[in-house]
C-alpha cells in the first residue's frame, strides 16, 4: 500500500498448506466370515477417495493352511496410499471350514436275501466331495449262520473327504441253502446174480450248490433159505452241510445153482513098480457160494504076490448145499527091478605097498524089499613081497533072488625112496662165530627099513673168517632106493666191533661245563678191534656258542667199523651280573631325590662289550602326595642273554595338597572379581606360574587365564577351584573353597524405574537406544523381559534381563514375523512390554507406547 507521500507497506502472508488425512475406501468394506469350502466370496474391489487428491488401491491375499485342504484362512489386506503416502488398511479374514461329508455316486446296493450260489458280487462305489476328492473303504463281514451255506455278509461302503468326513452306506445279504445235493455217478439199478457174481457197492459221490456234500453207505443182508441163497439191501444217502439229504436204495437177489469144483490137477489111472506107488493126492475143492470137504477112500485088491497088486482111490467134493462131484484113480502096483549097491562102488586102482585100500563094506537095497551081500578076496603073488594082486567081489541078492555083482581089482607095488625123518637142514650164510652143529638125521620106508649116510666138506674162502661147509645125507631103503640131502653153509664175518664202554650221548652244555672226552675201547666178534678218536669245533653265532664233534671209529681185523659221534652243543644261556653293589629301594623327598647310580656288569662266557640299556619312568603323583621312580639297568651279553636290573626310588612331597577357604563373596555385586592366585600367595607365601586350572563345581565362573573368579548371579552355596602347578619333581596342588551368599551384598533403597519411551538411533549417541533406567539394579530387579511389538502387532524384539548394553533394543529387528533379522525398522510408532521381579518377589508389567525416528 503507498500513501499521498509516496510511503509504501508490504505485508506477506504464507500459507503452509499440509495433508495429514489419510484416504478413505469408496465402498462398504467386507466383513471377517466364516464359509463353507464350497462358498469362498469373490474378493471385493475396493476403491478409495482422498480430501487432497486421488488414492490408490494395494490388495493381497494371503492363504494359511488349516488342518486338511477345505479348511484354512484367508486373510484379504486392501492398503488404500493417497498422493502423501498416507495410508489406510483393511483387513477381512475369511475362515473357510469343510462341513459337508461326501456322496456316493452310484446306485446304492438293497439289502437281499439270496441262495448260496447266488451271492452277487461286491459293488465297487466311488464318491464325490464338495470341497475335494473322497476315497471310498470297503468291508466285508461273514456272520456264520446255522450251517456252512447258511450266513449274513454285511458289505460296508465308508466314503471319506480330505478332512475326515464320512458317509456309510451298509447292506446285508441273507444267504440260505434250499437245495438238496445231486449224486454225480449213474445210480445201480436192481438185480439178481450167483452168488459168486455179487457186484462190488459202487461208491456214489454227491455236490452240493453251497459246498460239498458227504454220502452215508448202509448194506443189510437178508437170509434166505441158505447160505448162498439171501438178498442185500444197499442204500446210499448224500448229505450237504445244511443236512439236506438225498437217498438211493438197490435190492440184490442172491442164489447158488453151481457143484463145487476139484482145486487141484485130478490123478490119472497108473502102472507102477512097487517103490513107485505115488502118496494119494490130497485134494481140495472149491465153492462158488461158499465152502466144500472132500471124503477119501481107498480099496487095494491083492495080487499073485506081495508086491503086485491094485489100488481104487475115490475122492468125493461136497459143498455146503449138498451138491456132489466124484473122482476115481486105479492104480495096479508090479515089482520087475534087482536090488541096488548103497555105496559108491570100489574101482580098480594100482596103489604103493603103504597105500592098501581097506575093503569097502557094501550094503544093498530092493525097490521091494531087503537084499543081503555076499563079500570075497583073492591074493595073487608078484615079483616080491611088495608087488602082488588082489581080487575082492561083492553080490548082492534080494528076497526074489535077483541079483547084482561087483569086482574090484588092486595092484600093489613099490615106487617110493625113504624119506627122512627130521626137518632138513637148509643152507645158510652165518657169521664166523655162529656156526650150527651137523644135525643128525634118520628115516622110514613105506615099504620097510631105511639107512642114512653123512659127509661133510670145507672149502676154504678169502680168509680164515670166511669159507664154506657142504655137509651131504644119504637115505637108502631095502629095495636100494635112496634120498639124498645137501646142505651148503656159508660162513662170513659181516659183523662190526662193538665198543666196550658206555657211549657219551648228545649233550648241550654251558660254555662253562663242556665234559672232558671219554676214552673207548672195542672188541669183535672175529678177533681184536682197535679204536681212533676225534674231535671237531664247529662256530656258533657268538663266542659262547659252538658245537663240538667227537667221533670214535672201532676197526677189526677185517676192516669193518663201528662209529660214534657225539654232538656237544655248547651255549650260552647265562645273563651278566652286576658287579656294582647298589640299593633297590630309595625313600626321599622330591627336593632330594638321588642320582642315578653308574652300574658295572660282567659276563661269564664272553669278554665281548655288554649292551646296557637305561630307563628311568615315574609314576604319576598319588593323592597323598607320592609318586615312584622306577630307574631300570637292561644288560645283554654277546649271545643276547638279557637281564633287568631295578632300583626303585619312593618320592614324598610335603605339603602337595593345600586347602584354604576364602571369605563368603556377593553373588549381584557386577564389578566383584575374586583373584584366586593372588588368595593363595598370601596364604601361602608363594606365587606359583605356569600351572592348570580346575572349576572343580563347574561354576562357570572361573577365567582359566587368569585364575580370576567373578561371582555374579551365581547361587548361594561354596564353589571349589583348583590350581595344580607343573613343577616336574615337587607338584603341588592348591584347592580354593569360595563361598558365595546373597545375603552378604549391602543393599542400597530401590530406585523407581524411569521408562525413556523415544529412540532416534542415528549414531549421535543420543537416545541411540530404548534405556530403562535403574534395571541393571539387580538387588531389586533380579528378573525382567522386555517385547516390542509394530503397529500391526509383530513382535519385533524381544530379551530376558535387559541392561541397556548388551541385551538393549537400538532399532533393529529380529527376524520375528515378516521383518527381517537385524533389518532397520522404520520410523513408527512401537508398543512395548516391560516385566520385572521386584525384591519383594512381585512380579510386575509396564507397557506403553515407543517412539522410533531416525
Amino acid at each position: 500500500m503507498t500513501d499521498a507521500s509516496g510511503n509504501d507497506i508490504t505485508h506477506v502472508q504464507t500459507i503452509t498448506v499440509q495433508d495429514t488425512t489419510a484416504p478413505s475406501f469408496v465402498e462398504a468394506l467386507p466383513a471377517n466370515v466364516t464359509v463353507e469350502c464350497s462358498a469362498v466370496p469373490t474378493a471385493v474391489v475396493l476403491t478409495a477417495t482422498d480430501n487432497c487428491g486421488t488414492a490408490t488401491i494395494a490388495y493381497n491375499e494371503v492363504t494359511t493352511a488349516g488342518t486338511c485342504a477345505g479348511s484354512y484362512t484367508l486373510t484379504r489386506t486392501w492398503i488404500a496410499t493417497d498422493l502423501c503416502g498416507l495410508t489406510t488398511t483393511h483387513v477381512q479374514t475369511i475362515t473357510v471350514q469343510d462341513t459337508t461329508a461326501p456322496t456316493f455316486v452310484e446306485a446304492l446296493p438293497a439289502n437281499v436275501t439270496v441262495e448260496c450260489s447266488a451271492v452277487p458280487t461286491a459293488v465297487v462305489l466311488t464318491a464325490t466331495d464338495n470341497c475335494g476328492t473322497a476315497t471310498v473303504a470297503y468291508n466285508e463281514v461273514t456272520t456264520a449262520g446255522t450251517c456252512a451255506g447258511s450266513y449274513t455278509l454285511t458289505r460296508t461302503w465308508i466314503a471319506t473327504d480330505l478332512c475326515g468326513l464320512t458317509t456309510t452306506h451298509v447292506q446285508t445279504i441273507t444267504v440260505q441253502d434250499t437245495t438238496a445235493p445231486t449224486f454225480v455217478e449213474a445210480l445201480p439199478a436192481n438185480v439178481t446174480v450167483e452168488c459168486s457174481a455179487v457186484p462190488a457197492a459202487v461208491i456214489l459221490t454227491a455236490t452240493d450248490n453251497c459246498g460239498t456234500a458227504t454220502v452215508a453207505y448202509n448194506e443189510v443182508t437178508t437170509a434166505g433159505t441158505c447160505a448162498g441163497s439171501y438178498t442185500l439191501t444197499r442204500t446210499w444217502i448224500a448229505t450237504d452241510l445244511c443236512g439236506l439229504t438225498t437217498t438211493h436204495v438197490q435190492t440184490i437177489t442172491v442164489q447158488d445153482t453151481t457143484a463145487p469144483s476139484f482145486v487141484e490137477a485130478l490123478p490119472a489111472n497108473v502102472t507102477v513098480e512097487c517103490s513107485a506107488v505115488p502118496t494119494a493126492v490130497v485134494l481140495t475143492a472149491t465153492d462158488n457160494c461158499g465152502t466144500a470137504t472132500i471124503a477119501y477112500n481107498e480099496v487095494t485088491t491083492a495080487g499073485t504076490c506081495a508086491g503086485s497088486y491094485t489100488l481104487t482111490r475115490t475122492w468125493i467134493a461136497t459143498d455146503l448145499c449138498g451138491l456132489t462131484t466124484t473122482h476115481v484113480q486105479t492104480i495096479t502096483v508090479q515089482d520087475t527091478t534087482a536090488p541096488t549097491f548103497v555105496e559108491a562102488l570100489p574101482a580098480n586102482v594100482t596103489v604103493e605097498c603103504s597105500a592098501v585100500p581097506t575093503a569097502v563094506v557094501l550094503t544093498a537095497t530092493d525097490n521091494c524089499g531087503t537084499a543081503t551081500i555076499a563079500y570075497n578076496e583073492v591074493t595073487t603073488a608078484g615079483t616080491c613081497a611088495g608087488s602082488y594082486t588082489l581080487t575082492r567081489t561083492w553080490i548082492a541078492t534080494d528076497l526074489c533072488g535077483l541079483t547084482t555083482t561087483h569086482v574090484q581089482t588092486i595092484t600093489v607095488q613099490d615106487t617110493t625112496p625113504p624119506s627122512f625123518v627130521e626137518a632138513l637142514p637148509t643152507n645158510v650164510t652165518v657169521e664166523c662165530s655162529a656156526v650150527p652143529t651137523a644135525v643128525v638125521l634118520t628115516a622110514t620106508d613105506n615099504c620097510g627099513t631105511a639107512t642114512v649116510a653123512y659127509n661133510e666138506v670145507t672149502t676154504a674162502g678169502t680168509c680164515a673168517g670166511s669159507y664154506t661147509l657142504t655137509r651131504t645125507w644119504i637115505a637108502t631103503d631095502l629095495c636100494g632106493l635112496t634120498t639124498t640131502h645137501v646142505q651148503t653153509i656159508t660162513v662170513q664175518d659181516t659183523t662190526p666191533p662193538s665198543f666196550v664202554e658206555a657211549l657219551p650221548a648228545n649233550v648241550t652244555v654251558e660254555c662253562s661245563a663242556v665234559p672232558t672226552a671219554v676214552v673207548l675201547t672195542a672188541t669183535d666178534n672175529c678177533g681184536t678191534a682197535t679204536v681212533a678218536y676225534n674231535e671237531v669245533t664247529t662256530a656258533g653265532t657268538c663266542a659262547g656258542s659252538y658245537t663240538l664233534t667227537r667221533t670214535w671209529i672201532a676197526t677189526d681185523l677185517c676192516g669193518l667199523t663201528t662209529t660214534h659221534v657225539q654232538t656237544i652243543t655248547v651255549q650260552d644261556t647265562t645273563a651278566p651280573t652286576v658287579v656294582t653293589p647298589f640299593p633297590t629301594v630309595l625313600n626321599a623327598t622330591c627336593s632330594a631325590i638321588p642320582a642315578v647310580p653308574q652300574l658295572v656288569f660282567t659276563d661269564a662266557c664272553s669278554s665281548t662289550p655288554i649292551t646296557v640299556v637305561t630307563n628311568e619312568t615315574t609314576s604319576t603323583v598319588a593323592s597323598d602326595g607320592t609318586y615312584t621312580i622306577v630307574r631300570t639297568w637292561t644288560v645283554t651279553d654277546a649271545c643276547g642273554n638279557g637281564d633287568t636290573f631295578m632300583q626303585t626310588v619312593n618320592v614324598t612331597i610335603p605339603n602337595y595338597f593345600q586347602v584354604l577357604t576364602t571369605d563368603t563373596q556377593c553373588t549381584v555385586d557386577i564389578d566383584l572379581e575374586v583373584d584366586v592366585l593372588s588368595i593363595i600367595n598370601l596364604q601361602f607365601g608363594t606365587q606359583p606360574t605356569g600351572g592348570t586350572w580346575t572349576d572343580v563345581s563347574s561354576s562357570g565362573a572361573l577365567d582359566f587365564t587368569n585364575g580370576v573368579f567373578t561371582p555374579l548371579n551365581l547361587a548361594n552355596g561354596s564353589y571349589i577351584v583348583r590350581y595344580e602347578t607343573n613343577d616336574p619333581d615337587c607338584p603341588r596342588v592348591f584347592e580354593v573353597t569360595i563361598p558365595v551368599d546373597k545375603g552378604v551384598c549391602t543393599v542400597e533403597n530401590c530406585v523407581t524405574l524411569n521408562i525413556y519411551n523415544a529412540v532416534t538411533p542415528n549414531g549421535d549417541t543420543m537416545n541411540d537406544s530404548f534405556v530403562i533406567e535403574n534395571i541393571t539394579n539387580l538387588d531389586c530387579y533380579p528378573e525382567n523381559t522386555v517385547e516390542i511389538y509394530n503397529r500391526w502387532g509383530v513382535k519385533v524384539f524381544d530379551t530376558t534381563n535387559y541392561d541397556n548394553r548388551n541385551r538393549v533394543f537400538t532399532g533393529l529387528s529380529e527376524g520375528r514375523g515378516t521383518v527381517n533379522q537385524s533389518a532397520e525398522l522404520p520410523t513408527g510408532t512401537y508398543f512395548y512390554i516391560l516385566k520385572y521381579k521386584t525384591i519383594e518377589g512381585n512380579y510386575v508389567t509396564k507397557n506403553g507406547y515407543l517412539y522410533l525416528s531416525r
